[in-house]
């Protein structure tokens, strides 16, 4: 008898939850739980469920893909208490969230003026304890974000060092260049002068040059006055010997 392959299941993807914290807050109530409801209902994001010695008040400001309240906030009003629940998702920071916590709750007992009244000394220890909090998480994102300036500045200022070095090797090269295309620029005017002369052309001139000079010739001289090597007058001497029109004298 075959054994019967089982089908493994496949499992979903994991998502790391949320950490959930909280805080309360001792205040006395001066109107009812019913008028404390009335007024948070005007806050359209909120979800307000009353119930008999409390009113929830929850905001979900988004889910996650199987639709489970990822960042939210749970509001529990009594008579003598108000406890502030609150998701802290991995990617944000537990002191940033419970700073904006905080900062919601006075946004929210701001509204509820006319039905709590507050101890002033509890507002006080909790806005305190924020602002500690609050220095401690700025310092310590200060200290992160100076030390990535720091490296990035330290990367420009050898990307400018490095830029500056090659600016002048590039003008340095531009002048090399510059002289090198004189240079040849010359040459080549040399070598114009220089294939300018025919054979015969060349032997005719150092004929004339020997007659002018009284029979003597000077290469050196011949050749930079017509810009043609020395050889080449050597080169026409041979020739004129050869042929018979010149005679050398030792």
């Amino acid at each position: 008898m075959a054994d019967e392959k089982k089908e493994e299941k496949k499992q979903p993807p994991k998502f790391s939850e949320p950490m959930v914290d909280g805080f309360k807050l001792k205040v006395k109530i001066k109107g009812s739980l019913k008028d404390a409801a009335t007024l948070l209902r005007s806050v359209s994001l909120l979800e307000v469920a009353p119930e008999k010695d409390v009113v929830n008040a929850v905001y979900v400001e988004n889910r996650d893909i199987h639709k489970k309240p990822y960042v939210f906030l749970v509001m529990r009003f009594r008579e003598d208490e108000v406890e502030f629940i609150y998701s802290v998702p991995p990617e944000i920071s537990p002191t940033r969230r419970r700073l904006d916590m905080i900062r919601y709750l006075m946004n929210i007992l701001s509204l509820l003026g006319d039905c709590y009244e507050i101890d002033g000394k509890i507002v006080y220890q909790l806005i305190e304890s924020s602002l500690k909090e609050m220095d401690s998480y700025a310092s310590l994102d200060f200290k992160r974000l100076y030390t990535e300036y720091d490296h990035m500045k330290k990367k420009l200022d050898d990307s400018i060092a490095k830029a500056g070095i090659y600016e002048k090797r590039a003008d340095q090269i531009s002048k090399e260049n510059y002289e090198l295309k004189n240079r040849l620029d010359e040459l080549e005017i040399q070598v114009r002068k220089m294939r300018g002369l025919s054979e015969k052309v060349l032997v005719s001139k150092v004929q004339e040059w020997i007659l002018d000079h009284n029979g003597i010739i000077n290469i050196s001289d011949f050749a930079k006055t017509f810009h043609v090597p020395d050889s080449r007058v050597e080169g026409a001497l041979n020739k004129l010997v050869r042929d018979g029109y010149l005679e050398l004298v030792q």
